[in-house]
């Protein structure tokens, strides 16, 4: 069950208790990746859709598809700004305009490298610019008549497309929370700085799907996106969060020795974070 293997020991952990030499950080994620990959969809190898790291998971990020926009931006966003105002304003604004279209192609690219790259803090600074950029012009056009095309991250072959900035800025959200989840699964759980690094990847992870649920819950197409974007699957990827937050927090108080009677709160809010995951 959920609980079991939030709170249980994994064949993995059991095999390093009962040898000194165990192996590096790398071998354990490959050994229960395979391990959970006999178990059912949710963990398939490196890039499926859920990735597993002893008994913590990330989730992938979306990918651009079908007739997107692609690398047509900058020209769109030229012509837009010519036919709402005026050419003279469209030419003052090429260099913004033109960011705008090197900051997408980039978290485009960051996208399909997925899973082949170590978790970078430079791929979600990028993404916050980009979020960032995407809000401003928000602010300042109600579309630019064309769709930004997005693939659904569990299941590749359902795409949405809108044309609206709100649904651009909800993919560079969902995909900056998939990136803090697999920095957090990639951080050392076997001292102090990397439990603390990695429960607090965790929390961010959290909190950024927080902010992009309510963004969906208010937009006009929320009640028409793919599966990872619904609300249900946003709140149970942030109560898993959560809970692998509360699960570093559960480590480090063993590694400390607390007494039994605090180890046992820790472990019941934890069992709480993964019940109210499995009712969203």
């Amino acid at each position: 069950s959920f609980h079991a293997r939030a709170l249980g020991v994994s064949a993995c952990e059991r095999r390093r208790d009962a040898d000194a030499s165990w192996p590096t950080h790398e071998k354990c994620s490959a050994e229960a990746t395979r391990e959970e990959g006999k178990q059912g969809p949710f963990a398939q190898p490196y890039d499926g859709p859920v990735r597993a790291c002893r008994n913590m998971l990330a989730f992938p990020k979306k990918q651009v598809g079908g007739k997107d926009v692609g690398g047509n931006l900058e020209k769109i966003l030229h012509s837009h700004i010519t036919r709402k105002f005026s050419r003279a304003l469209a030419d003052e604004h090429a260099t913004q305009c033109a960011a705008v279209a090197t900051a997408r192609k980039t978290v485009v690219e960051d996208a399909k490298a997925g899973s082949n790259n170590h978790p970078d803090e430079v791929v979600r600074a990028r993404l916050v610019q980009y979020y960032r950029l995407i809000r401003g012009l928000e602010l300042r056009f109600e579309a630019i008549g064309v769709q930004f095309m997005w693939r659904d991250s569990f299941q590749q072959v359902v795409k949405m497309g809108e044309a609206d900035f709100s649904f651009e800025a909800a993919a560079a959200l969902f995909n900056l929370a998939a990136e803090t989840s697999r920095a957090a699964i990639y951080s050392d759980r076997s001292n102090e700085e990397g439990l603390r690094e990695a429960c607090l990847n965790f929390r961010k992870a959290a909190g950024i799907l927080g902010v992009l649920l309510g963004l969906v819950e208010g937009a006009p197409w929320g009640g028409r996106c793919t599966v990872d974007l619904q609300p249900c699957t946003l709140r149970l990827l942030q109560h898993v969060m959560l809970a692998q937050a509360q699960r570093c927090f559960y480590e480090k108080a063993v590694r400390d020795a607390i007494s039994p009677k605090l180890l046992v709160k820790l472990a019941k809010q934890l069992q709480l974070f993964y019940s109210d995951a499995e009712q969203k």
